[in-house]
């Protein structure tokens, strides 16, 4: 098990079908076969980015860093219970107000109130 890496896209596959993980991760790649169901997944994932965000998001962790206000193409990574390594791919990180672990916000104000805290 310590070489396991549970993912978003795992969790996703298990809600669809039970066997459909243990095919992604072991199955013979040449064996795949797109579906209808995906096509659609991705098309409604691009049309609810564009909603949420007009202008194309910036790409990957170096976008992050430079204070994109959009961003796609992330790989988060951390460690669950008893050490179980996880993995997300955020469809879309959007950038808010206050701090994050890349830095304030570029549009944030600081107020007097918020000076004092």
């Amino acid at each position: 098990m310590a070489g396991t890496v549970l993912t978003d896209r795992l969790l996703r596959s298990w809600i669809r079908c039970r066997r459909r993980p243990w095919l992604d991760r072991h199955g013979a790649p040449d064996r795949r076969r797109w579906t209808a169901h995906r096509g659609l997944l991705l098309l409604e994932r691009q049309q609810l980015i564009e909603s949420l965000h007009p202008a194309p998001p910036a790409r990957g962790a170096a976008a992050c860093a430079a204070g994109a206000s959009a961003v796609v193409g992330v790989r988060l990574r951390g460690e669950g219970p008893a050490g179980l390594r996880l993995e997300a791919h955020p469809p879309l990180l959007l950038r808010g107000e206050g701090t994050s672990r890349w830095g304030p916000s570029p549009t944030a104000r600081c107020s007097p109130a918020r000076a004092g805290a």
